[in-house]
């Protein structure tokens, strides 16, 4: 069972945005998959993603700033109905104070916070029908380009060292790949 009350489209005056909420839901959580980058850093011989990759997820930041500031009341029952993620995240936060590397910390501890959030958001906003759209859109999105990726790419898109020529899409790691794909199986 989802939160959700309010059928996700809307017909009138407000039906401008909202018509490309789910597309731009589907694009975000696909993003957060992390596609491409880390295929792309390791075919550089880069151990991390590149810094500039963080700048891709200002949709999915933006999109769910959008949507919370829409649906404040929603927001807040979906961030009540939810104690214990909150204090993971505030433990994530809180162990910035006593970690060995507290940038990274910081950065991992935004990302799982913003992570939680747009899960929240998915489940206040979409009814399960809906949901189940949303990350089949999302899935379809990823296959199309790693079939790009691999065909385009074949330097970013194919393993090289492990097990070379298996396709690794826009993952670094073959079995990566088939997990995203089993999903939208």
């Amino acid at each position: 069972m989802t939160l959700a009350h309010a059928p996700a489209y809307t017909l009138g005056a407000q039906a401008g945005l909202r018509r490309w909420e789910p597309v731009l839901a589907a694009l975000c959580l696909a993003q957060f998959s992390e596609p491409f980058f880390a295929a792309w850093a390791q075919a550089q011989g880069a151990t991390e993603p590149p810094g500039f990759a963080r700048i891709f997820f200002a949709p999915a930041m933006g999109l769910l700033a959008w949507a919370a500031w829409r649906g404040r009341a929603e927001a807040w029952a979906a961030m009540r109905a939810a104690p214990l993620l909150l204090a993971l995240v505030a433990l994530a936060f809180a162990s910035t104070l006593w970690s060995i590397e507290s940038g990274a910390t910081l950065r991992r501890s935004v990302w799982l916070a913003l992570t939680m959030g747009f899960g929240l958001y998915l489940a206040w906003r979409y009814e399960w029908r809906t949901l189940i759209e949303i990350v089949a859109g999302a899935v379809g999105a990823l296959v199309i380009g790693s079939l790009l990726v691999g065909v385009l790419a074949p330097g970013i898109g194919r393993m090289a060292m492990e097990h070379p020529g298996a396709w690794g899409g826009l993952w670094t790691h073959k079995n990566t790949l088939g997990g995203i794909m089993a999903l939208g199986a």
